[in-house]
């Protein structure tokens, strides 16, 4: 079930009071405190969990894409502020596994249809740029050494601030 990023709690079988900033409810048999309110944020066991949850993350993304459900809209519930998952904080490894994979893997929404890594796009708010400058001349004017593209105009301000601020 998606949900605005920031209104998610962390559950183990219930809902906990941990607050995860996911737009996704993060579910696992984690090891909690005796009231089961919290969980113990330095158990290996719960690290481990997390770990795991982050692969899975990656590997739906992968899947959401080939399935074509993955746009713009739907990225907006990944980890992508970066100040809710601090090193060493408990949830870290969601917000670094996202940051590689959008970084590396083809699941950002390419102009030019697709996806694309987002070490390949470039970003602008003109439709016109867009649309008058190609990918190839694109990489000329930036002396790359690899093939550029445009971000889809899909990411906005408007449409997808978590993204567009991320990107």
């Amino acid at each position: 079930r998606v949900r605005p990023a920031g209104s998610t709690e962390l559950v183990a079988f219930f809902p906990t009071t941990r607050e995860t900033h996911l737009g996704f409810l993060l579910q696992a048999p984690f090891v909690l405190n005796t009231s089961r309110e919290s969980l113990h944020s330095s158990s290996t066991v719960n690290r481990q969990l997390v770990e795991r949850s982050a692969t899975l993350l990656i590997d739906s993304l992968e899947r959401l894409r080939d399935a074509d459900l993955l746009d713009a809209v739907s990225l907006e519930v990944l980890p992508l502020t970066e100040q809710h998952f601090a090193l060493g904080t408990l949830l870290r490894p969601l917000y670094y596994e996202t940051w590689l994979a959008l970084r590396d893997k083809p699941f950002l929404p390419a102009h030019e249809g697709g996806w694309a890594a987002g070490h390949n796009l470039r970003a602008t708010r003109s439709q016109s740029l867009r649309d008058l400058v190609d990918p190839e001349q694109l990489a000329e004017l930036l002396h790359a050494q690899e093939s550029l593209g445009w971000i889809s105009g899909a990411v906005t301000k408007e449409a997808t601030p978590t993204l567009y601020r991320y990107l």
